[in-house]
């Protein structure tokens, strides 16, 4: 398969002053998770775990990727999970792949 990314991503400068961050990025982003499952081995982690320790679904991690780059960019940037697609099997921002192979011990090269 093969990943799209929809729409048109936004980049740019904005002015930096003294009191903050200059960041490339701003807006509410939507983020997609990717677990790999293959033959041999998976990722450690459930899609649900992924997705409370990047976006916080549950509440149970008050501090995630999502409210870190909230709080850090007071606001300017926030991460939001993918919006669920039944039909894709996307789930709070979280999607597995199913490699029809043994993939432990693979290296880039």
């Amino acid at each position: 398969g093969k990943a799209a990314i929809k729409g048109n991503p936004v980049f740019g400068r904005r002015e930096k002053n003294n009191n903050s961050r200059n960041l490339a990025v701003l807006g509410d982003r939507s983020v997609l998770a990717i677990r790999v499952v293959g033959l041999d081995i998976a990722t450690t982690a459930s899609e649900t775990v992924i997705s409370e320790e990047i976006f916080g679904t549950t509440g149970a991690d008050q501090f995630n990727l999502k409210t870190g780059y909230t709080q850090c960019s007071n606001g300017d940037l926030n991460f939001l999970p993918t919006p669920d697609e039944p039909a894709r099997s996307i789930t709070n921002g979280v999607y597995t792949v199913f490699l029809n192979e043994n993939i432990s011990g693979l290296t880039n090269s």
